[in-house]
């Protein structure tokens, strides 16, 4: 590959944009929840370009259900955060220096809620309220394929002149399985059609480029050719950046380790799997063999307590991407079966793609 950039969608980086770009102003989400219980408190969490979720702060609950978190940023970029009360959640979208209001009730959290403040709410909860309500009447197997409600939230997400609603929608899983799906061809028109939107509207956004590279490489799989949505094409994939959690709850970056080693082995695996053990014995020989590689695995394991166990006793960098969350990372790295190992030069660059386990250690040594 001859990409010399890295294409980085760090949760962490975009917040420090937003710091950057908005002074000691920030956004405000308040409300109250109806009977709340004592001593629960609110996780506000903030929603990653690759689906996954990332931990922002806490704030209590007072004993009337009162509540409010006050971000010190502001946002430069649409954004969609969540609420989570006993591990039911709201979702809310924030465009530059709002407030929105969240009134809900504790035993019904996610379902029985009102979001105000903004009309870009008011249309985050209609799309999440006609979303529960075809998983209520249908299942939610049912829901994520339903024609109707597929149709419903397209046109949504076409009209939408903001950018953040049709993001939501284009990575929205029901169950697990995402609405829009990437391997088929009508719902990559609209993947496409999102992506060409940030790309004209919000060039700057750190989703534009991931979104342009997811569209690409489906596109790519699906044989679509010139046939799809025009999309400002990038180069060719070179390292798309990863910043996943280890078993010690510490955020990880591809990219850090790929600036201070020699070389980067990136493996996805997961540790279910039989071929795992000796798949990671020979990781381990060119680990320990040579000086100054680096190994960043990411393991796509359910049982987080299982892959936990096992990462602990890793001796490099051992994350998790949860695989109910879909399969847009094995997408973008293009990558059908596990395991699946990538050589990455001191420059950044993807320089092999290693099918067979057993030539890792050649891979290395042509690189080295």
């Amino acid at each position: 590959m001859t990409t010399k950039s890295i294409f980085k969608f760090s949760a962490v980086a975009a917040l420090a944009v937003m710091a950057s770009c908005s002074g000691n102003k920030g956004w405000t989400v308040s409300g109250n929840i109806q009977d709340p219980e004592k001593g629960v408190k609110l996780a506000v969490d903030g929603y990653g370009p690759l689906g996954t979720w990332y931990n922002i702060d806490s704030v209590d609950v007072s004993a009337n259900g009162d509540f409010k978190y006050r971000a010190e940023a502001g946002s430069p970029y649409p954004d969609v955060y969540r609420l989570t009360y006993n591990g039911k959640s709201v979702y809310f979208p924030i465009d530059s220096l709002e407030s929105v209001t969240v009134k809900s009730s504790a035993k019904n959290f996610d379902t029985d809620y009102e979001l105000s403040g903004s009309d870009l709410a008011a249309t985050l909860m209609d799309v999440d309220r006609m979303i529960a309500s075809a998983i209520a009447s249908k299942g939610a197997d049912a829901a994520a394929s339903d024609p109707t409600l597929k149709r419903q939230l397209a046109e949504i997400a076409l009209s939408d002149t903001v950018g953040i609603t049709s993001y939501y929608l284009i990575n929205k899983t029901i169950g697990g399985k995402p609405i829009f799906n990437d391997h088929d061809k009508s719902d990559m028109r609209l993947i496409g059609a999102v992506a060409n939107k940030f790309d004209q509207r919000l060039p700057n956004d750190p989703r534009t480029a991931f979104l342009k590279q997811r569209f690409l490489v489906a596109r790519k799989a699906l044989g679509m050719g010139e046939q799809a949505t025009t999309v400002v094409e990038i180069p060719e994939m070179g390292l798309i950046d990863i910043e996943l959690y280890d078993a010690k709850g510490r955020q990880q970056k591809l990219s850090d380790l790929a600036k201070k080693s020699n070389l980067t082995v990136l493996s996805f695996t997961a540790y279910s799997l039989d071929s795992s053990t000796p798949y990671n014995m020979e990781l381990n020989k060119a680990f320990e063999k040579y000086d100054g590689i680096g190994i960043y695995q990411v393991a796509f394991d359910a049982d987080e307590a299982i892959w936990a166990k096992s990462a602990a006793n890793m001796p490099w960098t051992a994350v998790r991407f949860d695989p109910t969350k879909g399969d847009t990372l094995l997408r973008l790295y293009n990558v059908g079966a596990l395991p699946a190992t990538f050589i990455i030069d001191g420059k950044g660059d993807i320089v092999e793609r290693v099918a067979d386990p057993s030539q890792i250690d050649a891979a290395i040594r042509r690189h080295i």
